[in-house]
């Protein structure tokens, strides 16, 4: 019986951090289709990448990717979904931004007063640098 327990233990603990590693890897996804998305046509860089990468040039997933930011409620999401802030968004992108950020109500509040306006400035130079 200790045997089996320990076992369903194992693969539960495996299971888990596989659906952590998952998530993660979706949210820089969804992150890339958004910066994408805006700096692809406003750099001659980002023209060129827009014929390199796919997930240049492409608003529908800028969207996609904000949307699977909102959709939980676990931490790494809603950071995730607060430090798109330091990208700058207009147009519909920013209107469906801030209404995400309005639905998520107080459960936000904490993510948005923990951001150091500074530090987004120099990640977001960083992570555009280095695409």
């Amino acid at each position: 019986m200790a045997r089996l327990l320990t076992i369903v233990l194992f693969f539960s603990i495996s299971a888990n951090a596989v659906t952590v590693n998952q998530f993660q890897r979706e949210l820089d996804l969804a992150d890339k289709a958004i910066l994408w998305a805006l700096i692809s046509a406003s750099t001659q860089e980002g023209r060129k990448a827009c014929s390199l990468s796919y997930f240049s040039c492409k608003a529908a997933e800028a969207e996609l990717g904000l949307a699977y930011m909102a959709a939980n409620d676990n931490k790494a999401f809603l950071t995730s979904l607060s430090r798109i802030m330091m990208y700058k968004i207009d147009a519909g992108l920013s209107e469906s931004y801030t209404c995400y950020l309005l639905s998520k109500g107080k459960i936000i509040r904490p993510y948005l007063k923990n951001l150091n306006p500074h530090q987004l400035v120099a990640d977001c130079i960083e992570t555009v640098n280095k695409r």
